[in-house]
């Protein structure tokens, strides 16, 4: 007789939920995809509360058009997002998803760069830190500063100077 233990249990229940998540951004990207298209690539940044993304229909002549899209993918980013989240180590803030016309899904997830999309505000990253908080050695440099205090990097561009007080 073999047993499994606990840890075991949770941790196939956490596979199986997050292949879950990642089928049903999958399907939602899918159902985006309009006839002459052979793929819908979308680039989601989720931190808090606050998601950014793009999506972009490509023909096969490698053409696309920019797309708003549906919002269904993004929410099922979201349930991704948590899903993937081990405690302590985190979870991702961007993730690269493309699907094509025949049914075939490729990702990449990003857990320590801050995002390029989006102008996510300290306290979005603060909200975010508090719902998947990480160990000192799985939090990057520019989280660890934003959570003490520093600007985001959306925050410097936003100046007209870049840092300081923006002259007059």
């Amino acid at each position: 007789m073999t047993t499994s233990s606990t840890s075991d249990n949770e941790g196939r229940a956490g596979l199986e939920a997050e292949r879950s998540a990642l089928k049903n951004v999958g399907l939602a990207l899918y159902k985006e995809i309009q006839d002459g298209f052979d793929r819908i690539e979308a680039e989601i940044s989720i931190a808090g509360g606050v998601s950014s993304g793009k999506k972009r229909l490509y023909r096969p002549d490698g053409t696309y058009d920019s797309i708003m899209g549906k919002r269904d993918s993004n929410l099922r980013a979201r349930e991704l997002r948590e899903a993937m989240y081990r405690p302590g180590a985190g979870t991702w803030f961007t993730a690269w998803f493309t699907v094509t016309a025949v049914g075939k899904l490729s990702t990449r997830f990003d857990y320590d760069n801050e995002p390029e999309l989006g102008h996510f505000a300290a306290e979005a990253y603060r909200a975010d830190f508090d719902e998947f908080p990480r160990t000192p050695e799985n939090t990057p440099d520019w989280l660890a500063a934003i959570l003490a205090g520093a600007p985001t990097r959306h925050d410097l561009a936003g100046r007209a100077d870049g840092g300081g007080t923006a002259a007059r």
